[in-house]
């Protein structure tokens, strides 16, 4: 099979499994290597961006080693977002680090004033402190499901397959975490 680059992230790692196909897997990565890098970045705290780089490379050195094991029924994105949250889960319960609060840096841009530039920020990041308090207060789950839909873009079923759970439970813990997220940042306000 020819790559083209427009085929679908199963059929490219279908290329890369069955054929070893190099330049599938160099598309694969391109495709995915901000946004898994972005899970492990929002994840752990800022002082283990290292350990971030590192479980992002032991990601793609799994999909690596088991790609004999994909199954091209299954979506692409939810099987290595699974290696990579296995991947959390042991790095974290190893005790070398806990989960981020700061879930992400804003940085104000563009404006030509200074003062507005760090009064922005500084609205800004007493926004996101509210954000991540509020996180802190829901289920893991409800978070899990939370930031998966809202940061990583995954449908329910995604959320589903990564969670181990199914799809309308998978829609209610984002709901669920979507309404006390709400109430957490209006009282908050008050």
């Amino acid at each position: 099979m020819k790559i083209t680059g427009e085929e679908s992230d199963e059929e490219l790692m279908n290329a890369y499994a069955v054929s070893g196909d190099n330049h599938a897997f160099v598309l694969l990565y391109k495709r995915y290597e901000q946004r898994l890098f972005g899970y492990f970045a929002r994840r752990l705290f800022s002082g283990h961006q290292a350990q971030a780089g590192d479980l992002f490379q032991r990601t793609w050195l799994k999909v690596h080693e088991s790609r004999d094991k994909f199954d091209p029924a299954l979506r692409f994105s939810a099987w290595i977002f699974t290696i990579a949250q296995n991947l959390l889960r042991d790095y974290i319960s190893s005790g070398h680090v806990r989960l981020s609060r700061q879930l992400d840096d804003q940085e104000t841009v563009g404006s030509e004033n200074v003062a507005d530039d760090i009064e922005a920020g500084y609205f800004r990041k007493l926004e996101w402190d509210r954000v991540c308090s509020a996180l802190a207060e829901v289920s893991d789950l409800q978070r899990e499901a939370f930031l998966l839909s809202v940061w990583e873009g995954f449908t329910s079923k995604e959320i589903a397959q990564l969670l181990k759970v199914s799809d309308a439970n998978a829609r209610q813990l984002v709901s669920r975490a979507k309404s006390a997220l709400k109430n957490l940042l209006e009282e908050a306000r008050s």
